[in-house]
């Protein structure tokens, strides 16, 4: 039934409903989320594999649905690999 219903949907009506679920999946407050953004980064810089691992999930949910958290956690984890890999900073 569920297949019928959605044939008779737009693909923009069944991209707002998608998107309504995200954010209704997103439980995490900002002050978490800029906690959480560095233990991500510090596990995948240590060869973890954050995306099987429960204690990352919610943080990935929030990081596909939240460009400014995306924003954030691209900056960290370039900032983390120059630190650790890089002895010059790259041109911004």
């Amino acid at each position: 039934m569920a297949e019928m219903d959605n044939a008779s949907l737009s693909t923009r009506q069944l991209a707002k409903r998608l998107l309504r679920a995200l954010r209704a999946a997103d439980t995490l407050t900002p002050a978490q989320v800029r906690l959480l953004i560095p233990l991500l980064v510090e596990a995948e810089q240590a060869g973890e594999d954050v995306d099987s691992n429960p204690a990352f999930a919610a943080l990935l949910r929030h990081l596909d649905a939240n460009p400014e958290s995306m924003a954030l956690y691209v900056q960290l984890s370039e900032d983390l690999t120059w630190l650790l890999n890089d002895d010059t900073r790259p041109d911004e």
